[in-house]
């Protein structure tokens, strides 16, 4: 047994004639105020009032972009241009690192380890050079996040 599949679900309900709810509230807000220009000012300035607020009520009421209706367009172009805009992007000059720093043995606690280590110490009494250390750097990953790596400065 086949059913048939609505096809067409996204379609807005006709409620006044050919018209939607949404449609019919616009025309009737460009009627209103065109009305009310009426009857408040004079001919010469009440008959471009009433055709720019006709216009733009037909435009709200009728037109869509990327099947999107003009008033949610227009609402999200007020939101855009009234809210504060943030950057993500800013290269920083001064970078943070982080050296870590050799752990040290309690030679106190374990004799054989301290004959050890007496034995390494005493081996290695040459002039020390300048010890490499290994140096780690922070620094924001692909999304933000904030990473540790090895920093490698090469000479």
């Amino acid at each position: 047994m086949q059913f048939s599949v609505p096809q067409y679900i996204q379609v807005k309900q006709k409620i006044i004639g050919p018209l939607t709810l949404s449609q019919f509230g616009w025309l009737a807000l460009g009627f209103a105020v065109s009305l009310f220009s009426f009857f408040r000012f004079k001919p010469w300035l009440s008959f471009p009032l009433a055709l720019i607020s006709i216009t733009i009520s037909i435009c709200f009421a009728f037109i869509e972009i990327n099947g999107q209706p003009l008033s949610k367009i227009f609402s999200f172009f007020l939101k855009f241009q009234l809210s504060q805009k943030i950057y993500f992007w800013e290269r920083r000059e001064s970078m943070e690192e982080i050296i870590i720093k050799e752990t040290k043995i309690d030679l106190e606690k374990g004799s054989a380890l301290k004959e050890t280590f007496k034995n390494l110490l005493l081996t290695s009494s040459s002039p020390k050079k300048e010890q490499n250390k290994t140096k780690y750097q922070v620094f924001r990953g692909r999304y933000g996040e904030r990473e540790i790596g090895r920093r490698v400065d090469y000479l």
